[in-house]
């Protein structure tokens, strides 16, 4: 017993020795690395000590070397007042070389004062002015900012201090809010402005909720990932200045819009789109509300379009049907994905996109399974995989609807030459196959994953990744 103890004394001591004999390099290096393991399984606003916070408290030669590792300072997350007056220490260790990081979330922050839950005496409007104090004066050195809050008018605040602004090392700007109803007359007083005036030459991914409140367009030229969320209709947003914003970037690859666009503004080209995007890899378009999708890909043509992935109302796709319409407009698209579909509605997007090989049914309501064949026969030439996932209805008990499918409407498609290789599904209608459904021959059915459905919007192949 004593020996053992002796032992794992000896042991112990061993490895304090190993540790405190490591160079300081190595022993950086190696905080660097744990720092970005621990920050993969950590939630961004988690009220833990945050790693390299507890790194500096372990010894005093940790300490030491932890305060000179600039690196670990770099990433700055603000929610509260409080974790506010923290980044200024994050602020002076990072050095006055290394490039920032930060995310500023302060939608539950703002959601408790606005619902009476928070005993706090700053207003958001405080907060605001206060992050303007602390970060604008490195904005220079800032590479990566995240914006999230609850209100319109807080959104606005924020972007007002970004206004008159220089941000050479931009690369990624996101401005997000919840919601909370604003004035329309205050909306259009304010939102009447540019951001980033004095340019940022390198901002390459740009994600807004407020349209209206866009960057200068030189600072627009080198965008690759261009995110427009909260469209309304009662938006100050005019044709041309839209028009403007989407053909600005000199290689642009990923756009998506969500929201609805005053019909009143956005002429229709039936004859011939009025502007093409040379680059653009994925277009992605919301709004189930209006017929802003089938508007938007009358106006535009995107001849290496590889992705197309439409959230609508689907019986306003009518406009669709058009005679000049075609793939001469997008001749390459080979994905094609309809969310919430209706799969009788899909027939004039056959026309349109001839070459589509997988086509992905998101939000699919089960009871329209049994209608799929309509969409199968359509005029697809190159179609050989289906995506079915995140369906709507009780999978359990419309099991028949996607028996018949399986057993029925898939051989009449194999049927006339046109194989469906691949069914493609997610776990919980996978679950359902292997219990009650008999797969057809010709067919194999997996569970969708981003080693077999390569889709741009599927793999999030637009998100920045930080150097």
């Amino acid at each position: 017993m004593i020996g053992s103890l002796h032992t794992n004394k000896r042991r112990a001591k061993s490895e304090e020795c190993r540790i405190s004999c490591l160079p300081p390099e190595l022993l950086a290096l190696i905080f660097i690395l744990a720092q970005a393991e621990s920050k993969s399984n950590r939630h961004p606003l988690s009220s833990n000590t945050p790693f390299e916070v507890i790194l500096s408290h372990v010894s005093r030669r940790w300490r030491a070397v932890s305060l000179t590792t600039r690196t670990l300072w770099n990433q700055i997350d603000i929610y509260t007042p409080l974790s506010l007056h923290l980044a200024s220490s994050y602020l002076e260790r990072s050095g006055p070389q290394i490039l920032l990081d930060i995310h500023i979330d302060l939608l539950e922050w703002e959601q408790h004062r606005m619902t009476g839950d928070f005993s706090e005496s700053l207003t958001a409007l405080d907060i605001i002015q206060s992050i303007g104090d602390h970060i604008i004066p490195h904005l220079y050195r800032i590479r990566s900012l995240l914006f999230t809050c609850f209100s319109e008018s807080t959104c606005l605040n924020m972007l007002l201090i970004l206004r008159n602004a220089s941000a050479p090392n931009l690369r990624q700007l996101e401005i997000k809010f919840d919601y909370w109803p604003f004035v329309p007359m205050l909306r259009n007083r304010l939102c009447r402005f540019r951001i980033l005036q004095h340019g940022s030459s390198q901002l390459a991914f740009f994600k807004t909720d407020q349209a209206e409140c866009m960057p200068v367009i030189t600072s627009l030229r080198g965008l690759t990932s261009l995110h427009l969320g909260k469209l309304h209709t009662d938006m100050f947003l005019t044709y041309p200045t839209l028009v403007e914003v989407l053909t600005a970037p000199d290689c642009l690859l990923y756009l998506s819009i969500e929201g609805a666009i005053s019909r009143s503004i956005w002429p229709r080209h039936f004859n011939a789109p009025d502007f093409q995007l040379h680059h653009l890899k994925a277009l992605r378009i919301c709004d189930q509300r209006t017929s802003m999708p089938a508007t938007l890909l009358l106006t535009m043509s995107a001849p290496k379009l590889e992705s197309l992935w439409l959230e609508c109302n689907f019986k306003n796709l009518v406009y669709l049907s058009w005679p000049t319409l075609g793939p001469s407009r997008f001749p390459k698209p080979r994905y094609l994905t309809l969310s919430g579909v209706n799969p009788p509605f899909v027939v004039p997007l056959c026309t349109m996109f001839l070459n589509t090989t997988h086509l992905h049914l998101h939000r699919v309501d089960v009871q329209y399974f049994r209608d799929l064949e309509s969409t199968l026969s359509g005029p697809w030439s190159s179609l050989h995989t289906l995506i079915f996932t995140t369906v709507i209805g009780d999978l359990e008990v419309n099991w028949e609807n996607i028996g018949h499918l399986m057993t029925s409407r898939l051989p009449r498609h194999l049927s006339r030459g046109r194989l469906i290789n691949n069914l493609l599904v997610d776990r919980d209608i996978l679950h359902v196959f292997e219990k009650e459904v008999p797969s057809p021959i010709e067919t194999k059915v997996q569970l969708v994953s981003k080693e077999n459905y390569m889709e741009p919007w599927w793999n999030q192949e637009d998100q920045p990744n930080a150097e």
